[in-house]
C-alpha cells in the first residue's frame, strides 16, 4: 500500500494526465479524461464574451462614426487591461485620443479604471484643444449566464482651451470643471459568442455654460457585436446624447475587431 501512495504521488506530480488509486486492486490508474474525476483543469478555457466590459483579451479595432476615424488597441494582461485610442475627424481636422488602465479582481467582480482623453484640432484659424481625467470603478454583476450588468461611477476633472483668430477678431477661451459621472451597462451574450448590450449614463459638468439645474449631460449608447470568426468581431453602435436643454445629437457607428 505504501508503494501505491509513493507512486500515485509521483505520478500525480509529473504526468500530464490525471490519477487516482483503485481501491479494489490498490493500482495507480492515469485517467485520460480528467473531467471525469473532477478536475476541470484538462478542459478547454472559459470562452471569452468580448462585449463583457471585464474582458481580457489582446486586440486592434477599427471604428468609423461620421466622418470620425478610429484605430484601439487592447492589451489584457489577466487582471490588468490597458486601453489606447486614437482618432481623426476629417471634416474638422480634429485628432482625438483616450488612454485607459483597468484593473479587476476577479473574487469581488469589483474594477476600477483610471482615464485620460482629450482633442486637439485647428479649423479656419482658430485652434482648440481639450484634455480630461476620469478615475473610478464598476462592479460587475452576473445576473444569469447570458446577462451581465455593471453599474459604474467616476469622477474627474476636465479643460477646454480655444485661442486664434475669425473673421478678424480675436478669440481667447479657455474652462475647466469637475466632473461627476454614474451609469450602467447591460449586455446579453449569446453561445456563439454574440452580444448586444446598453450603456445609459449622465454625467454632472460642474462648470458648464448652461443654468445650474441644466449641467447633466443624459447619453445612451445602444450596441450589438457579431463574431465572424473566432478572432473576429463586426460591430454598431448608436449614441443619443443631450445637455440641458441644447440640441439633441446623434451618432452611429461601425467597427470591426481582430483578437490574438
Amino acid at each position: 500500500m505504501k508503494k501505491s501512495i509513493i507512486a500515485l504521488a509521483m505520478v500525480s506530480s509529473f504526468a500530464t494526465n490525471a490519477a487516482y488509486l483503485d481501491e479494489e486492486t490498490g493500482d495507480v490508474v492515469v485517467a485520460e479524461n480528467p473531467e471525469l474525476i473532477g478536475d476541470s483543469s484538462g478542459s478547454q478555457e472559459e470562452k471569452v464574451n468580448y462585449g463583457d466590459p471585464t474582458a481580457s483579451y489582446t486586440g486592434l479595432g477599427l471604428e468609423r462614426a461620421g466622418s470620425n476615424s478610429k484605430v484601439t488597441g487592447v492589451w489584457g494582461m489577466g487582471e490588468h487591461i490597458i486601453t489606447g485610442e486614437v482618432g481623426y475627424h476629417h471634416r474638422d481636422k480634429n485628432v482625438n485620443f483616450r488612454g485607459r488602465y483597468f484593473n479587476i479582481d476577479r473574487d469581488t467582480n469589483f474594477g476600477w479604471s483610471v482615464d485620460a482623453m482629450g482633442h486637439k484640432a485647428k479649423k479656419d484659424g482658430v485652434s482648440d484643444s481639450s484634455l480630461v481625467g476620469l478615475v473610478g470603478g464598476l462592479y460587475k454583476w452576473q445576473a444569469t449566464d447570458n446577462i451581465i450588468i455593471a453599474p459604474m461611477l467616476y469622477a474627474g476633472y476636465g479643460s477646454v482651451s480655444v485661442e486664434g483668430k475669425q473673421d478678424g477678431d480675436k478669440q481667447k477661451y479657455s474652462r475647466s470643471s469637475g466632473l461627476i459621472q454614474t451609469g450602467v451597462y447591460g449586455m446579453y451574450g449569446f453561445e456563439a459568442g454574440h452580444w448586444l448590450y446598453a450603456n445609459p449614463k449622465t454625467t454632472y459638468i460642474e462648470n458648464a455654460p448652461v443654468k445650474a439645474s441644466e449641467r447633466f449631460q443624459n447619453e445612451i449608447e445602444l450596441g450589438a457585436g457579431f463574431m465572424v470568426s473566432d478572432n473576429q468581431s463586426l460591430g454598431v453602435k448608436y449614441t443619443v446624447s443631450k445637455l440641458g436643454s441644447m440640441k439633441t445629437e446623434t451618432q452611429g457607428a461601425v467597427n470591426y475587431y481582430l483578437y490574438f
